[in-house]
């Protein structure tokens, strides 16, 4: 309960924002349609507004279908 990874839908946040995903992605995360592909930016320095950012080169991709997930480093 003391840890969070408070992370903001990149789409909603920052609509141009987009990555490529690895073959090997798609192919971990069951991945069979774009649809059904969620991406995730975590927020850092969430607990201060002057500083919070969000990590663009850490993506959390989500197969919203299977509930797998992983982060990738661009």
């Amino acid at each position: 309960p003391t840890i969070a990874l408070p992370c903001a839908d990149a789409l909603t946040v920052l609509p141009e924002y987009g990555v490529e995903l690895p073959d090997e992605t798609v192919e971990a995360l069951r991945i069979e349609t774009p649809e059904e592909v969620r991406v995730l930016l975590v927020l850092q320095h969430w607990n201060d507004a002057e500083r919070m950012m969000l990590s663009t080169r850490g993506p959390i991709i989500v197969n919203t279908r299977t509930g797998l997930a992983q982060q990738l480093i661009v």
